[in-house]
């Protein structure tokens, strides 16, 4: 059975926030496939917010004092933005 994985397009680690951007192939503008949020959930992470607008599609999951915004604007990418604390702009 093939591996489908996920590259590291790019890559920005700062203080308070780190960003990481994916090429995957399982990605869509309609948002990251269900088992993917299936193992997240599985993993303790729970969702706080479910997006969708026009090509776009972001969720945001939070597990102990991480918060994690996943999108997905672009078919085959997708971006996390995570942080600690209580808010993530």
């Amino acid at each position: 059975m093939k591996k489908i994985v996920a590259i590291v397009k790019y890559k920005d680690e700062g203080e308070t926030i780190n960003n990481i951007s994916f090429e995957w192939s399982r990605a869509s503008n309609k948002g990251i496939p269900f088992e993917y949020r299936l193992i997240l959930m599985i993993n303790g992470w729970e969702k706080e917010k479910d997006e969708k607008n026009t090509g776009y599609w972001s969720g945001r999951y939070k597990k102990d004092d991480i918060l994690v915004s996943i999108g997905t604007s672009e078919p085959d990418s997708f971006a996390i933005a995570s942080r600690k604390g209580d808010k993530l702009k």
